[in-house]
């Protein structure tokens, strides 16, 4: 009976619009033999005078509706439906029959509470086999893109009408992301099972409340953060304190305020590994009004396991999301109170040769020299800082 859900799931890909990746509705088909929403295509061609399948020439008198393919989307809905209750019955009587052979009683007559377990145990079935096959129909949209670029790059490559190094560098560039995409479409499967297997000695819930492992990436650092976990009910602000400490931890760096710029999400086949430029030029489409697809925009107080629906292998990025000490450097001698026992790390530059340099002017006055820690938290008598002494600091 599995096998035959899945023989129907397997028609999804053929009645899902590109577009918009849900069931068709009102299908309209093309002059090149694509189909698509009506209410999808037709504000597509209104932007575009392309079909998003092959690139052929497109406009609106190219669209013709199907109502018979409409009618074989209704019985293969209607098909799915069936199947998955009759398999829904068929496991819930092979647990009652594995509850007999155990020797316990299994409960005979149908329950309040039985209904209410029943329901919901459909429920999880459906979404678990839905979610996975969402989560499919992205990676293959985002793969079958990629190769019809590379097919037509090397059309024009074949053609020599352009230059041929361009050209094969741009191939080699779409080849690796095929190749990173799928690298990700597997790992962000392996990181739900894993999730999953260990949650599931617990409990057995819904698959979208389950703890999740996400990314951290701070444009303005070029720093990833890894691993970091969220419940379905944590807000952002509680990874503020994660970030801070690493931030310390790692760059000496303190966080002096948070801004109120937008926190943006992006979906395990959306997020780049090439770090900052992408992603920057991303948040600026998008700050034009350009919708992106799987990045969402969200601020501090959400929850973003639940308002963004946030997959495992998910990225939150950060831009201008915050002020940073090295953002506003002072030079030690000017912060220093007589009689404060204000520890202070002080550095030594090769370049320039001498010691003692306080960590504001060894980010800001000697930024790109050949620089080591001197000493620790040291807690100086007087306004050391041997930059201005030796005529090295820029913040003067």
């Amino acid at each position: 009976m599995a096998s035959n859900v899945l023989q129907v799931e397997v028609l999804e890909d053929y009645i899902n619009c590109t577009i918009c990746l849900n069931v068709m509705t009102k299908t309209i088909t093309t002059s090149c033999c694509h189909r698509f929403c009506e209410k999808c295509i037709k504000e597509w061609v209104d932007r575009n005078s392309k079909c998003p399948c092959c690139n052929s020439t497109l406009n609106s008198k190219h669209l013709y509706s199907d109502r018979q393919y409409d009618s074989l989307i209704e019985c293969i809905v209607k098909e799915k439906s069936r199947l998955q209750e009759a398999y829904f019955q068929k496991v819930c009587l092979s647990a009652g029959n594995n509850e007999a052979c155990a020797g316990r009683n299994p409960i005979t007559d149908s329950s309040c509470i039985e209904n209410v377990l029943k329901k919901h145990l459909q429920k999880s079935l459906i979404e678990h086999g839905s979610y996975f096959q969402s989560l499919k129909t992205e990676f293959d949209v985002k793969r079958k893109l990629y190769e019809a670029q590379i097919r037509t790059s090397k059309d024009e490559l074949m053609s020599k009408h352009a230059c041929q190094s361009d050209l094969k560098e741009k191939i080699a560039n779409l080849e690796r992301n095929v190749v990173e995409l799928q690298n990700e479409f597997e790992n962000c499967q392996k990181l739900v099972a894993e999730a999953y297997d260990r949650y599931l000695t617990e409990h057995i819930p819904n698959l979208h409340i389950l703890p999740i492992s996400v990314s951290v990436y701070i444009i303005d650092k070029d720093l990833r953060l890894p691993d970091v976990i969220l419940k379905p009910d944590t807000r952002l602000n509680e990874v503020q304190g994660v970030i801070r400490k690493i931030l310390f931890e790692r760059h000496h760096d303190e966080i002096t305020e948070w801004t109120d710029e937008p926190v943006y999400i992006f979906s395990p086949l959306a997020k780049r590994s090439s770090g900052s430029v992408e992603y920057k030029k991303i948040i600026e489409e998008m700050k034009c009004g350009k919708e992106i697809s799987g990045v969402s925009i969200t601020s501090w107080t959400d929850r973003p396991v639940l308002t963004c629906q946030m997959k495992p292998g998910s990225e939150i990025v950060l831009y201008n999301c915050m002020k940073l000490d090295s953002d506003n450097p002072i030079c030690y001698i000017h912060q220093h109170q007589p009689g404060s026992s204000t520890a202070v790390d002080y550095y030594k530059c090769q370049d320039c040769g001498f010691n003692w340099i306080c960590k504001s002017c060894i980010k800001f006055c000697h930024k790109g020299h050949s620089t080591s820690v001197h000493v620790l938290q040291n807690k100086p008598t007087w306004a050391c800082c041997y930059c201005p002494k030796k005529k090295k600091c820029l913040m003067e």
